[in-house]
């Protein structure tokens, strides 16, 4: 996790980029749970519905150059999240006209709604929750859960202010510098 408003030097990244996401803070335990969590309890335990900013990640020189598979076994090229502030609970979660927008250096350079998602947020939320338990991970309160891009990777060939401004829920933002 990086903070909202945090500069790190672009050197840190070995593919300095961004996304808008969509994403929950819990604010509650999940722990492991027979027969999996329904719908209403994994939302119940949602404290903020939030934008976020993804720095996707891989240990390629370059993403997907081995293919779309390389992704998945590369952890889906996870890297780092940037939480905004949003708004609390899960209410709001599923509003297919809320619009994300990707904005470099106060230049909007992509943007999307919830419909491009490939479920709705509390669907991806939900399973999420339950295929990481299936595999013995527990969601505990303070986890930041990232649920899609709602605009795609804007890569960065020098220093930039990044912001993930999302209807609202607000912003996150962060600042890649150059140097070490």
């Amino acid at each position: 996790m990086i903070s909202s408003g945090d500069t790190r030097p672009m050197t840190d990244f070995r593919q300095p980029g961004a996304e808008c996401e969509l994403a929950v803070v819990l604010g509650a335990d999940l722990p492991l749970k027979p027969g999996g969590y329904t719908r209403a309890e994994v939302l119940d335990a949602v404290a903020r519905t939030i934008a976020a900013i993804e720095v996707p990640e891989t240990r390629f020189s370059a993403l997907a150059i081995h293919g779309g598979l390389a992704l998945v076994a590369d952890n889906g090229a996870a890297g780092y999240a940037v939480a905004g502030e949003g708004v609390e609970g899960a209410d709001s979660l599923d509003d297919l006209d809320r619009m994300g927008r990707l904005i470099v250096d106060g230049v909007v350079k992509e943007e999307g709604d919830v419909r491009q998602l490939v479920a709705l947020p509390s669907e991806l939320l939900t399973d999420h929750v339950n295929r990481m338990a299936a595999r013995g991970w527990e969601h505990r309160r303070g986890d930041v859960i990232l649920l899609g891009a709602l605009a795609p990777r804007v890569g960065l060939d020098g220093p930039a202010r990044i912001v993930a401004s999302v209807d609202g829920l607000g912003e996150a933002e962060l600042h890649f510098a150059a140097g070490s």
